[in-house]
């Protein structure tokens, strides 16, 4: 089963990197390890070259840009706001205070994402949202017990800070994944109909985020296509 880390997890340090993204085949810049989950879904996302949806081709991994068109269908665990995806993380908090990830949860309905060139389907089984564009809120000891439910026992961090961030319709997105186009023949008259959806895959990942600061395209950005699969 395909793990978010495997594609950037095994990404060459310093030198070992320049010298990757000169040859055919690219490497991401070197980051988070396996255990920051958000971290890698932000570097796939920030790393990767965008494509019109219109472009999409079946089978090649690509990176979309567009607004979310759903129905909020799941609300966050948190404020119960109804919406179509949600992201619920809690960081260790202080002064001199690593910020380790002590929690981390997100989930997505299905939507569909629209550019100026088309409309594409995401499938939220198997979706890696990752939403930390912003602070979440600071608590200190002793916590309250709904948060006390999510915290590891071994906690030795005297405040944490949470956060739930929500994907909602109409909001700007960017989705990673892999191009599937179906095509259905529904009648002699009506013709053919060609849908397209993102998906993950064995050796790729499906990973979508709000993250204001990845919207814009990196300076030097790196072709799907061209990452170890």
């Amino acid at each position: 089963m395909f793990s978010l880390a495997a594609l950037v997890g095994s990404i060459g340090i310093g030198g070992a990197v320049a010298r990757a993204a000169r040859r055919s085949r690219k490497a991401l810049p070197p980051g988070a390890g396996p255990a920051e989950r958000p971290e890698n879904v932000r570097r796939i996302l920030k790393h990767l070259v965008r494509s019109p949806i219109a472009s999409l081709t079946d089978g090649t991994a690509a990176v979309i840009h567009g607004r979310v068109v759903a129905q909020a269908s799941l609300v966050g665990p948190l404020s119960g706001t109804p919406c179509v995806g949600y992201h619920v993380w809690i960081r260790a908090s202080g002064v001199g205070v690593a910020r380790a990830l002590l929690h981390d949860r997100a989930a997505c309905a299905d939507f569909t994402v629209r550019d100026a060139s088309g409309a594409v389907a995401v499938h939220g089984a198997g979706l890696e949202l990752a939403i930390t564009y912003a602070p979440g809120t600071v608590y200190g000891f002793p916590f309250p017990a709904w948060l006390v439910a999510l915290l590891p026992p071994t906690l030795a961090s005297p405040m944490v800070e949470v956060a739930e961030r929500l994907l909602r319709p109409d909001d700007e997105v960017l989705v990673c994944g892999v191009a599937a186009i179906e095509r259905a023949v529904e009648g002699y008259r009506d013709g053919e109909t060609i849908t397209t959806s993102l998906q993950a895959t064995p050796t790729f990942p499906l990973v979508a985020s709000t993250d204001f600061d990845l919207l814009a395209q990196g300076d030097r950005p790196i072709d799907p296509a061209e990452l170890p699969r």
